[in-house]
């Protein structure tokens, strides 16, 4: 049986659409997020525009003991956005060493796959308080096409708010000059 090229077109689509749909009902339905990579630190390994599914266990905080070497995690680190203003931003890097600090607490190094060393600051001393999540799976470069959809999105609906909300100031205006007209 051979199919023509729009029955294929037809199957694909379905198939996309309940690859998508189960990717969405996992991510929802259990403890995932998903992160779109944004710099070069892990080349090859992950690319700008990779989507990554991140797993993490809020529940029992046994995901931060069950990490090893060589595992890829996503932290948090602080990092300066103005002179009064400190934020945080995650951070997706290669574990390197896992130790215990003077506490008790285990402490975990990591390096990015394309970086010579460890960056300091960033790459030492990751605790669970800044563990974010575990990459599981990584989509080569779905980022790209959600970051597309976005500044789409955002070239499209921003002129057309801008209409909007100017059309409802011109009429609101024009109201009160017709009533004011009539008086």
């Amino acid at each position: 049986m051979v199919l023509s090229n729009k029955k294929i077109g037809i199957v694909l689509a379905v198939t996309v659409a309940a690859v998508l749909f189960y990717l969405i009902f996992l991510i929802f339905e259990k403890n995932y997020e998903l992160y779109i990579v944004t710099s070069n630190s892990m080349v090859p390994t992950l690319n700008p525009g990779d989507v990554l599914v991140i797993s993490h266990d809020d529940i029992d905080h046994s995901a931060f003991a069950q990490l090893k070497k060589g595992d890829i995690i996503i932290f948090e680190v602080s990092s300066r956005t103005s002179d009064s203003e400190a934020g945080k931003r995650p951070i997706v890097h290669r574990i390197k060493e896992i130790d215990i600090d003077s506490g008790g607490k285990r402490i975990v190094s990591t390096k990015g796959d394309a970086n010579p060393s460890s960056i300091q600051g960033v790459d030492y001393h990751i605790t669970e308080d800044s563990y974010i999540g575990k990459v599981i799976y990584v989509g080569p470069y779905l980022g790209l096409f959600l970051m597309y959809i976005n500044l789409l999105v955002q070239i499209v609906a921003q002129p057309i708010f801008y209409f909007v909300i100017g059309s409802v100031i011109a009429i609101a205006f024009l109201l009160e000059y017709k009533k004011k007209k009539h008086i």
